[in-house]
């Protein structure tokens, strides 16, 4: 995900974005510019948070005590929509609790 050059950059955002959304020229040169400019940084970024011991989604999601709203995109290329459905059952295990039983967490997949 770390980008060191421009073409790494226009690559990465493709593959990110099957439709690429909009961005203003002047915007998106800054953002490709300060990419490359940072990617040292940000891959020391990087490490740093593949090496922490930072909870998973899964724990994260038996954890959420409150109505939830996840909106996944069918190209999402980064949470594939396979892994809506583990996250809804997940969510629901908290429903489940019984102080919380008036909070029913939803999933919309689109």
């Amino acid at each position: 995900m770390v980008v060191t050059t421009k073409g790494e950059y226009a690559d990465r955002m493709e593959w990110l974005f099957p439709k690429e959304p909009f961005i203003p020229r002047p915007v998106a040169r800054f953002w490709s510019t300060s990419e490359v400019d940072f990617a040292k940084i940000n891959q020391s970024i990087w490490q740093a948070v593949a090496s922490s011991q930072t909870s998973t989604v899964e724990e994260l999601a038996t954890q959420m005590y409150r109505p939830a709203l996840v909106i996944w995109c069918k190209e999402d290329r980064i949470f594939h929509v396979t892994g809506a459905a583990k996250f809804e059952r997940l969510l629901n295990l908290v429903a489940r609790n019984e102080y919380f039983l008036r909070f029913k967490p939803f999933l919309i997949q689109t």
